[in-house]
């Protein structure tokens, strides 16, 4: 059997459906978006937005429905491995050229240059 990861999402929508239509709103004059005229029952039917501006109009509704689908408004993604360890160098760089301004500040040539090198290794892994 086929379960679909929209069918709770879909259930949810269905539920604040009906406490709209219990709130006895009049869908002649229900909220819609300038832009593409989608109403709010359009997209509690659907679950779909008909524009960007649609975010902006129904941010309310949307908050709310994306709070009981996630459990969170907060998004908490990750960031590809790749960029992580790219980051890590990046910083390990920065503060290997720091080490190296102070070398050559106390004129301590042989220390700065094998900074560099680190630095050029670092830069190669990039």
């Amino acid at each position: 059997m086929f379960y679909s990861p929209f069918e709770n999402a879909t259930n949810e929508l269905s539920k604040i459906k009906e406490e709209i239509a219990e709130e006895n709103l009049i869908f002649s004059e229900e909220l819609a978006c300038p832009n593409c005229k989608t109403r709010l029952s359009d997209l509690l039917e659907t679950g779909y937005v008909g524009c960007a501006k649609c975010y902006e109009v129904f941010s309310k509704e949307l908050a709310d429905m994306i709070y009981d689908f996630h459990k969170s408004a907060k998004h908490v993604g990750k960031r590809p491995e790749k960029l992580v360890s790219k980051a890590k160098i990046q910083k390990e760089i920065e503060q290997l050229e720091e080490q190296k301004r102070d070398a050559l500040e106390r004129e301590d040539f042989l220390l700065a240059q094998s900074i560099k090198e680190k630095i050029s290794q670092l830069r190669g892994e990039l």
